[in-house]
């Protein structure tokens, strides 16, 4: 199993405001999709861990559309704090989202012995990443109904402490469910990969047993990688690679 990962690409409409910035960020994802064109192997899908708009507007999920389905794969969403709900499935109409109980983006979706699950973190107060008692049962619900497949979690606001120094910096408006949802997570032994964004730079932590990786945003100018003036002006994604062999591998990709 090959799965491409992107995240935050924030496209601006530039015919709504036109800008440098929305020019930009519609180039940088061009230029991150030939280069997932040119692997020597086909991705079986590629997830987007939010942020597919930076406005939330019809018009720019309707320009990444019309970019990204040049990959011809499966392509899986989770909603970012800079996405709307609605205007997201008026454009991407697949039934994993259309059909999403009470609205709320947590699904799964299987593959031959492999398995995506969406955790949907989004909050529509504010940037904060939420888990309610509501999220964790549907995610409960859905991990309990396969759990010997391995299986990929992605999600946009990281569940773990992202800071580089002592102080500890967790995105949520409330932690006090997240020893629930990480109890969730050590709970199932096929969990083999937590995937998300938010936060526009590389960050590898661990919940558990379970490894989890954070990927820079596609729109450049968001970035901040500690390592700026080596990356700085590389678009990049991440590789996922599953085996039941090997298990889950992990490489950085660099689009010239």
């Amino acid at each position: 199993m090959i799965l491409v990962q992107i995240s935050d690409t924030h496209i601006i409409d530039p015919s709504n405001k036109p800008s440098k910035v929305a020019e930009n960020r519609i180039d940088n994802l061009e230029n991150c999709v030939s280069n997932i064109l040119k692997l020597e192997t086909k991705p079986n899908a590629l997830i987007h861990t939010g942020d597919v708009s930076h406005n939330g507007s019809v018009e720019e999920y309707q320009l990444f559309l019309n970019i990204i389905k040049k990959l011809n794969i499966p392509i899986f969403y989770t909603p970012g704090n800079r996405d709307n709900r609605k205007n997201l499935t008026s454009i991407f109409t697949h039934s994993y989202l259309t059909d999403a109980e009470k609205g709320i983006f947590i699904y799964s979706s299987n593959f031959a012995k492999f398995r995506l699950v969406s955790f949907d973190t989004s909050c529509d107060r504010n940037n904060q990443g939420e888990i309610t008692i509501e999220k964790l049962s549907i995610f409960s619900k859905i991990l309990n109904k396969e759990r010997n497949i391995p299986t990929v979690i992605f999600m946009h606001h990281p569940p773990f402490n992202i800071s580089l120094s002592s102080t500890k910096i967790i995105e949520f408006n409330s932690q006090d469910l997240l020893p629930k949802f990480r109890k969730i997570l050590s709970s199932n032994n096929n969990i083999v990969g937590l995937f998300c964004g938010h936060i526009h730079r590389n960050f590898k932590s661990k919940i558990g047993n379970v490894i989890s990786y954070t990927v820079p945003p596609v729109a450049l100018d968001l970035h901040r990688d500690k390592d700026k003036k080596k990356n700085f002006n590389k678009v990049q994604y991440l590789l996922h690679t599953y085996s039941e062999v090997s298990g889950i591998s992990t490489k950085r990709i660099l689009v010239n």
